[in-house]
């Protein structure tokens, strides 16, 4: 993968990457204004390692079916 702060040229039309963005951030925003739409508590729940910032909210560390982690 990409090493941290290394610069690389990307050749895209910078109009077009930020029309593609606006598309996706406004089908995005589109789901949430739906009144069916559930508001998941772990975007990402393969990824468990990284905490979210309303896991407690969520209670995830309760539901959780695997272990939380050896300090906890």
């Amino acid at each position: 993968g990409a090493k941290p702060g290394e610069v690389r040229t990307i050749k895209a039309n910078a109009h077009e990457l930020a029309e593609e963005a606006k598309k996706l951030l406004v089908a995005r925003v589109a789901q949430f204004d739906d009144v069916d739409q559930a508001y998941l508590p772990r975007v990402m729940p393969f990824r468990a390692e990284f905490v979210g910032d309303f896991d407690h909210l969520a209670r995830v560390k309760e539901w959780s079916a695997g272990s939380w982690g050896e300090d906890e």
